[in-house]
Formats: C-alpha cells, sequence, structure tokens
C-alpha cells in the first residue's frame, strides 16, 4: 500500500472511532444492577436506603436527597434492580459525548403506588439543555394487596445535544413524600443528528493529500 492509501485507511480509521464515540450506548450500568460497598444482607433486603453523595450504585451518584436502591424481592423491570426516587431524591452519572450530536435517551418510570400522589413526576437534565419533567400515573388496576409489584414500567424519551465531551445526566424526583417515581433502564437509542468530520481532521487530509501529491510532481 502507497502512502496515500496508508494516510486514507489512517483517516478512515478516526473517522469510524469518530462516529462509533457518537453513536455507542454511553449510559453507564443502565439496569442499576452493578453496584459496590454494600453488604450481602443490604442486597438481599427489598430495598436500601442510600445517602447523598453515596456511589453504591456503580457509576451514578446520589444527589440532594436519600433515594432507595430497590432489590430482588421487589420491583422488577426488565432485571433485579432499579432506583426509586423518594422525597426530591436525584440521581446522576457522567456521560462520554461528542459536541453536537444530538442524542435520544430512553427510560423506563413506574411509581411507588402504595402512598403519595396519584401522578409521579420526574425530571431529567442534561448539562447545556433545558429539563423535562415526566409524570406516570396510578393505574386503575393497582390492587393495594399487590403493592410490592410494580407491572406498570413505561418507556419515555428525553432527547439532548452534548455541548461538552462530558455531559451531566440527572434524574430528579418532584414528589416531596416516601412515594416517588422509579427509574430503571435509561439508555441511548440513537444519534438523530449525524456529526460531521471534524473540521482540523478535513484539514489535516486534505493537507497531507496536496503535499504528497506536490512530491510525486517534483519527482517526475
Amino acid at each position: 500500500m502507497n502512502k496515500n492509501g496508508m494516510l486514507l485507511s489512517f483517516l478512515g480509521l478516526v473517522l469510524l472511532a469518530w462516529m462509533s464515540a457518537a453513536q455507542a450506548d454511553i449510559v453507564p450500568n443502565q439496569n442499576f444492577e452493578e453496584n459496590n460497598g454494600l453488604t450481602a444482607e443490604q442486597l438481599a433486603a427489598a430495598f436500601v436506603t442510600l445517602q447523598p453523595g453515596s456511589t453504591n450504585i456503580t457509576a451514578w451518584v446520589v444527589k440532594d436527597h436519600p433515594i432507595d436502591y430497590v432489590g430482588p424481592n421487589m420491583w422488577k423491570n426488565y432485571f433485579d434492580r432499579s432506583v426509586h426516587l423518594k422525597n426530591l431524591g436525584a440521581i446522576q452519572t457522567t456521560l462520554n459525548t461528542v459536541v453536537g450530536a444530538k442524542y435520544t435517551l430512553e427510560f423506563d418510570i413506574d411509581g411507588n403506588w402504595a402512598g403519595g400522589n396519584e401522578t409521579k413526576y420526574m425530571q431529567v437534565s442534561a448539562t447545556g439543555n433545558l429539563p423535562q419533567v415526566y409524570g406516570t400515573s396510578k393505574p386503575s388496576w393497582w390492587d393495594p394487596a399487590n403493592q410490592t409489584t410494580f407491572m406498570n414500567w413505561t418507556d419515555w424519551e428525553y432527547v439532548f445535544t452534548a455541548t461538552g465531551t462530558q455531559t451531566l445526566l440527572t434524574f430528579a424526583s418532584l414528589e416531596t413524600n416516601d412515594f416517588g417515581p422509579a427509574l430503571d433502564d435509561p439508555k441511548i437509542i440513537g444519534v438523530t443528528n449525524p456529526v460531521p468530520l471534524p473540521g482540523a481532521l478535513v484539514l489535516l487530509g486534505t493537507g497531507l493529500l496536496t503535499l504528497a501529491g506536490f512530491r510525486r510532481k517534483l519527482k517526475r
């Protein structure tokens, strides 16, 4: 392979890596299954309350007020664990993003219907973007005898544009009691706005190819 071919191959690999970074599912520990620093007893319980500043849920930080880390013997969605955002509690993580890329985030919410308001509200926000409020209402068929079972998980979407290489994603309860919304499975399902090749990379490739062509002319 000549130098021009090697250069084009290199630029192609860089472009592929750039686009992959924009389109990858960048939400860490999206099912909240991974954890650290909790005892076997805590992990076996219906839930464990985590205080602000806690990083026991891997890659996530508890903010503002306590939240419940729900265990395998309580509400289930796809897997064993989820998060209960009560009393204005919040949880956040940092995403590695590509500046200018528009991401579509999908997540599941439900509510702790054993008390509190008939509709539970949650706010979702990402750095540099306006927050959005979501609400989920108590299903008419809900039976208090089965209050430890969640059966009304619904999918919601939040679209944000990355303003930096790192984006702080936050889910915050708007309920002021112990019966708040539940959260599970936040994930990126697509990049709705293709990210252009960085201008510097275009200039570099064009300059190197021009220089290579000029050197060939000198050798003739």
